[in-house]
């Protein structure tokens, strides 16, 4: 058995990797935005490009993680569209209401669900593909850079892992990572999918990449 996946799922779902904030962004910024918007925002970007991974982040942040949030997650928890319905309709007015995975309703529920939201005066932060008619905090679109560190720091911790168990590093050079990265573009979850299945074969057959690892 050999050791884990820097790639797999458990190691690079939301929560896990702290999402990097751009220049000029932190989480007490995305607050002073969202309260200036009368406590209503929406995440906007593509799929796989980071926004579970900052909603993640800023509930775990001063001052979000100070509020009383109500985190519906759409994708993972399965909350049906009822489901939010009542929640929206019960909570206090005093909640901040964080849905993740928005896009998975249909545009009229959507719609549904941020008239309720405002009309209990509710706070209501969304993650979606593009706009719903909320304003928007913040537009993600992973740089190069920033995806290239956290690639270089889940191999060498693998690789870290590897080599008390007496296994020669796995290496993956950047240009592969690089190419990647580029084909993808703002999808950094599939990028890390491809990489995974990467990692596995070289790791399995003891194989190095090209040489200027990542």
């Amino acid at each position: 058995m050999y050791p884990y996946n820097p790639f797999s799922a458990d190691r690079i779902k939301p929560g896990v990797i702290p999402f990097r904030f751009p220049e000029d962004f932190s989480a007490e910024r995305l607050w002073e935005k969202f309260l200036a918007h009368g406590r209503r925002g929406q995440i906007v970007g593509a799929h796989g490009s980071g926004k579970s991974t900052l909603l993640a982040t800023l509930r775990r942040s001063e001052p979000w993680c100070d509020q009383r949030l109500e985190f519906l997650e759409v994708k993972s928890a399965g909350y049906s569209f009822l489901n939010c319905m009542w929640r929206l309709a019960t909570i206090g007015r005093e909640r901040i209401v964080l849905i993740d995975g928005l896009p998975l309703f249909t545009r009229w529920q959507q719609w549904l669900l941020i008239r309720l939201a405002i009309w209990r005066g509710l706070g209501i932060l969304v993650t979606t593909h593009q706009d719903v008619g909320l304003p928007s905090i913040i537009q993600i679109s992973p740089a190069w850079e920033t995806v290239r560190e956290i690639v270089r720091g889940l191999v060498l911790e693998a690789n870290a892992v590897r080599r008390t168990a007496g296994l020669p590093p796995v290496e993956i050079s950047l240009n592969e990572v690089e190419s990647r990265f580029w084909h993808w573009r703002d999808n950094v979850r599939e990028l890390f999918f491809e990489l995974y299945d990467l990692y596995e074969l070289r790791s399995c057959n003891h194989a190095t990449g090209p040489a200027k690892p990542a």
